[in-house]
């Protein structure tokens, strides 16, 4: 009882268990809770039912509903007894009783704490109440309510978002404080604020695009009486249409930024069979072997199914004018959690609305199965200037036959325009320089962050062999003409172009 964050004096008021596994329906009984303060270290109850709850305070008498649910479930207590902590432990015996309701086919599962020896007497019967109990280290997982004089809200979620906006919920209806700021922000750093008159909902505006908000918001009872504060993090989305390039996406977020879509990315609005998520490693386990991203540590992965797929993700808007031609390249690869894989089918597509409908296709990968990045670079030519969205279509048939998750990974993205001049310089967090340019034999490449990939391509997309020393690309072996270098570094991915003289 020591961690529960309960203190001597407490009025206890609900009980709740944690299914790791959720019965087949919802059934309905009675349930009585009995208490009692202890300073026992072990369980020395009795294994007779009515000799166990003597002395005991019956707490809650009630009806209530067992969810088909998996999670934390609670139950307030009713019809029962005021029961106060006075700290040390507390003894739980608990009754369930149905009937002539409906029972479930397929009990749930709760977790359980196995530390103490003979920690639960209990016992169960599908035709009466037993009244001997018998001994197991398997005791649930426990948790108490407490009552308090201003109860804190609760299923606190974001509910829609826009580029300057973001919406939350709540329950119940209450009135409410609330403060934001811009993430990574502590409650009472200065932020804006908000109150709600008996409301379950408000909307945070006057928001920047493409950043996420730590929101803060407690119940205002009156008289003085105000409720912790809850937080959840909201965030918009960043529509803009890309006007510089090259433009190069590795999904890694800034410090303020919480979600896919504050990066400009996000699945089709509508019509999805199955989905796309944005994916991270845990670069702090100092375990390479579960690392999937190629640069460096975000990504976006969706998986097969036994049943057809067909998810789009797109990026954000990118201004193209017609009759230039743009390089799109990016890096793709199959997970599996099992020892083989299954492969895959997605294609690579573009449209001026962020659609799979009526998209140009410009690749098509069947059957695809590959457990190591491998790259490919497309060109597209606009006919029509304007906005245009790329897409990635996870369109694998059904896989009957998998039993483990199976993904296709999509990571490192970045389009160069032709328009490019011979000595532009881009920026992706910092500056990476090439020099010479125009060059007859070395170029060398000058960036703060560790370079960790090179590539060389000609301007038609087809890759370049090219040998690469310390920094230093080696093109004495390259026609004159004009090529791209595409450099990965820690902090992301640029693509640059230059002439061998």
């Amino acid at each position: 009882m020591a961690g529960s964050g309960l203190t001597s004096g407490n009025a206890l008021a609900g009980i709740g268990f944690l299914y790791s596994s959720a019965q087949n329906v919802a059934t309905t009984g009675t349930l009585k809770v009995y208490l009692q303060n202890s300073t026992d270290a072990t369980n020395t109850k009795s294994t007779d039912w009515t000799t166990a709850i003597t002395g005991m305070t019956l707490a809650s008498n009630s009806t209530i509903t067992i969810p088909a649910t998996t999670g934390q479930v609670n139950f307030p207590f009713m019809g029962g007894s005021p029961f106060t902590y006075t700290g040390g432990a507390v003894y739980v015996a608990f009754e369930y009783e149905n009937a002539t309701g409906t029972l479930a086919t397929t009990g749930n599962i709760a977790l359980c704490n196995t530390s103490l020896v003979g920690g639960l007497k209990g016992a169960q019967s599908l035709t009466v109440l037993p009244t001997t109990l018998t001994v197991s280290n398997f005791r649930p997982a426990t948790y108490f309510a407490k009552s308090v004089p201003c109860a804190a809200i609760n299923n606190l979620s974001m509910t829609a978002y826009t580029e300057n906006s973001a919406s939350i919920t709540w329950s119940p209806a209450v009135n409410a404080q609330i403060e934001w700021g811009l993430k990574p922000y502590a409650q009472g750093g200065g932020g804006s604020s908000a109150t709600v008159t008996n409301g379950t909902t408000y909307t945070v505006t006057g928001l920047a695009p493409g950043k996420a908000y730590d929101v803060y918001i407690r119940a205002d009872c009156g008289g003085g009486l105000l409720s912790e504060w809850r937080k959840i993090t909201v965030g918009t989305t960043n529509s803009a249409p890309v006007s510089t390039y090259p433009y190069a996406m590795n999904f890694e977020p800034a410090a303020d930024q919480n979600y896919i879509f504050n990066l400009g990315w996000g699945n089709q609005p509508t019509g999805n069979v199955g989905t796309w998520g944005w994916f991270s490693d845990d670069a702090t386990d100092g375990n390479t072997a579960n690392d999937y991203a190629h640069s460096p540590t975000y990504f976006i992965g969706s998986q097969i199914a036994t049943t057809a797929q067909n998810a789009w993700i797109f990026s954000r808007p990118l201004a193209m004018t017609a009759g230039v031609t743009y390089s799109i390249q990016y890096y793709y690869r199959t997970f599996s959690t099992a020892a083989t894989t299954a492969p895959v089918n997605f294609s690579v597509g573009i449209n001026s609305t962020n659609s799979g409908t009526g998209a140009t296709i410009l690749a098509s990968h069947t059957n695809y199965n590959n457990l190591t990045y491998a790259t490919e670079t497309l060109q597209y030519t606009p006919t029509t200037t304007g906005n245009y969205y790329i897409g990635f279509n996870n369109n694998t048939p059904a896989r009957t036959a998998i039993t483990t998750a199976n993904y296709i990974f999509i990571d490192t993205v970045t389009v160069t325009s032709s328009q490019l001049g011979v000595n532009d310089l881009v920026s992706f967090e910092n500056a990476i320089a090439i020099y010479p340019n125009p060059t007859s034999d070395m170029l060398n490449i000058k960036s703060k962050d560790k370079v960790t990939a090179v590539s060389i391509s000609d301007m038609s997309g087809k890759r370049i062999e090219a040998r690469v020393i310390n920094n230093t690309v080696d093109v004495r072996g390259l026609q004159s003409g004009t090529y791209i270098i595409n450099v990965v570094t820690e902090a992301g991915n640029s693509s640059q172009k230059f002439i061998k003289k």
